[in-house]
């Protein structure tokens, strides 16, 4: 089975005309909603008045507001809880630092179909910037890496997996100008 985790930013919110215009978020963004907008995911106490207000006047414009006064609203803000995601256009947040790359893992690339990719490369990573005590292996579609991962304790794990699993890939060791995680690449 896949575990997939999105992405996950830090991102300067601009151009909305809520309150919390000029502050810097955590956001996520997910394949479930084809990549449509930045979901709200945590914010710092500097940011908790302005995230306040503005779950304020977007729930009361759009009808969902259990509370007639921005007072009542405070009043319950500790214990207030959202009914669904908080949704921010993609053309509204500047990303300023990304703090997780999207992955789905798999078990095995034996359970990934490749059909549409133009040419499949496995990258194999040991302890990864995104994974510091693992070793992983990423499937590119030529020089584009693709969200899906598999992730194991070494790189000879990997190894096996994509022997098995791609029979036909031949491994080709790190260019200097690689990142120094890379081990490989399978092509």
């Amino acid at each position: 089975m896949a575990v997939y985790k999105p992405k996950v930013v830090e991102g300067k919110i601009s151009g909305t005309g809520w309150p919390i215009d000029g502050h810097t978020l955590i956001l996520s963004l997910w394949d479930y909603d084809d990549y449509e907008s930045w979901h709200l995911a945590y914010w710092t106490d500097k940011d908790d008045s302005a995230v306040m207000e503005t779950m304020y006047i977007t729930e009361t414009a759009a009808g969902l507001c259990l509370y007639d006064t921005l007072e009542e609203f405070i009043k319950h803000w500790p214990e207030w809880d959202p009914e669904g995601s908080f949704c921010i256009p993609l053309e509204n947040v500047e990303v300023l630092k990304t703090l997780q790359v999207e992955t789905k893992e798999v078990g095995s690339f034996k359970d990934v179909d490749a059909g549409g990719l133009k040419q499949l490369i496995i990258c194999v990573y040991r302890f990864p910037e995104d994974f510091p005590d693992k070793c992983i292996a990423r499937i590119f579609d030529g020089t584009k890496p693709t969200n899906i991962v598999i992730i194991r304790e070494s790189v000879e794990e990997i190894r096996e997996d994509i022997i098995k699993s791609s029979p036909d890939k031949i491994p080709f060791a790190r260019c200097k100008e690689d990142c120094k995680s890379i081990v490989e690449s399978w092509i």
